[in-house]
């Protein structure tokens, strides 16, 4: 088909189409992942993870294969996670940004979130944008948000990620006042 040929109405109503159909079908792959796993069926293919599975069967990109089963496993426990996924009020990124934390925190605890820890983050999380999600959490548990993160990106640079509270923020910002240049030079100095 020959898109330039649509007006612009007909455009934007098969790119809306498309993309409610497109969310649709990630939440039936969602679903099939659930039952994957369930049955361990990624492991009688000869993959050691659900991950894995939907790396190298499914063909998913690493962080697409991870949102997938990060708001798989979120909407296995959180009855809650599985209808807000469905209406649209919680996106597959918030879903897979919830799921991570609580991982995170009970690995940090040592102890399983209960069901109705899990249902309230969800509704607290529920539509909100993605950045607003990130502050909400890590306002609930600083430790647990999102952790310190070191990513090679070329040879001889690595990016740092790690959280920093306001005072640290404000120190930073300081230093650069005071000499001049980007946090990088900064922290050099």
């Amino acid at each position: 088909m020959n898109l330039s040929t649509l007006t612009d109405p007909e455009l934007h109503a098969r790119t809306v189409d498309l993309a409610r159909r497109e969310q649709a079908m990630t939440l039936d792959v969602i679903a099939h992942l659930e039952e994957v796993t369930r049955r361990r069926l990624f492991a009688a293919r000869g993959y050691r993870s659900p991950f894995e599975y939907c790396v190298k069967a499914l063909g998913y990109s690493e962080p697409c294969a991870a949102q997938r089963v990060a708001a798989m496993r979120l909407q296995r426990d959180v009855p809650e996670a599985r209808e807000a996924l469905r209406t649209g009020t919680l996106s597959l990124t918030t879903a897979a940004t919830v799921q991570r934390f609580i991982q995170r925190e009970e690995k940090r605890t040592g102890a399983p979130l209960g069901s109705a820890e899990k249902g309230t983050l969800v509704q607290a999380c529920s539509g909100l944008p993605t950045r607003e999600v990130e502050r909400k959490l890590a306002a609930e548990s600083p430790a647990a948000a999102r952790p310190e993160r070191l990513r090679p990106i070329a040879p001889g640079v690595t990016e740092v990620r790690f959280p920093a509270d306001d005072a640290l923020v404000r120190l930073i910002a300081r230093a650069r006042d005071v000499r001049g240049g980007s946090t990088a030079e900064v922290l050099r100095w």
